[in-house]
């Protein structure tokens, strides 16, 4: 009798044992779908706010904002901020770097690419260290940038001088 009910709590033991290793697994791929989901989550989240911030940049390019942000209909243009007109979008890739979609790349030459470049990165900077996506240290030295007209690369910051820029013509 004694050994039938060993072998039964053994039996119930590796039962509970696969049961434990399957919730486990299950749990772990739930964990991991969750980090992908809240990783995606995390980059769309800062990358909204990089829309904002551009957005707002163009506002202000534009005098369509007051010097607090808000609305008006007959606002004075602020020349420091006209590289914001030549940005399409800014975006934090997975890689932890810096993309700059521009509009009118071709029509720009070098230099006026470099001050849209150094700027947009500026303004990139700024939002990612006040959100936490990069150290003090990190914002010093610069963000490794890469700037696209359409989707072909037209320039990127150099590797060991990210604030300084290369361009492809």
């Amino acid at each position: 009798m004694q050994h039938e009910s060993n072998a039964q709590s053994s039996s119930k033991a590796k039962s509970s044992s696969a049961k434990e290793s399957s919730t486990k697994a299950s749990s772990s791929k739930k964990e991991s779908s969750t980090k992908a989901s809240s990783s995606k989550k995390k980059a769309d989240s800062i990358n909204t706010k990089l829309m904002e911030s551009l957005t707002e940049d163009q506002g202000f390019a534009n005098g369509t904002l007051d010097e607090n942000g808000n609305p008006t209909q007959n606002g004075t243009k602020n020349p420091q901020y006209n590289w914001a007109t030549h940005v399409q979008k800014i975006q934090w890739t997975k890689d932890k770097t810096i993309a700059v979609y521009m509009y009118d790349a071709e029509n720009l030459n070098k230099s006026q690419l470099t001050t849209v470049a150094q700027s947009a990165q500026s303004a990139a900077t700024a939002t990612l260290l006040t959100e936490g996506k990069i150290s003090d240290n990190e914002s010093i030295k610069g963000i490794h940038t890469t700037v696209y007209s359409g989707n072909n690369v037209i320039g990127h910051s150099k590797a060991f001088s990210p604030k300084e820029f290369k361009w492809t013509n």
